[in-house]
């Protein structure tokens, strides 16, 4: 019998962390942590790299990914949360 084939595998939310984090600082700390964002997607490129930090912060928390969501990407954090709501609403007619 394979061992592994036994274990569960929990879907772990890696990301609220960062958002909880986000929240607890003063608003001064939450421009400062959103200025370091933004100056590290600013010098990114390549739009698709800066559309998966993007996404990324948009798992942390929503408020934090639209403040940093560079001009490049802009209007891609909508454009998730359409394709989610579809999708949920998708699975819900089909089951």
């Amino acid at each position: 019998m394979n061992v592994f084939k036994c274990l569960k595998i929990f879907k772990t939310n890696d990301f609220a962390q960062a958002g909880e984090r986000y929240w607890s600082l003063d608003k001064k700390r939450q421009e400062h942590m959103i200025g370091k964002h933004v100056a590290n997607v600013r010098h990114v490129t390549i739009p698709a790299i800066q559309r998966h930090a993007i996404e990324n912060l948009l798992q942390a928390d929503e408020t934090l990914a639209a403040s940093v969501e560079p001009e490049g990407v802009r209007g891609y954090i909508e454009i998730k949360k359409a394709t989610l709501e579809f999708s949920i609403f998708y699975r819900g007619i089909a089951h």
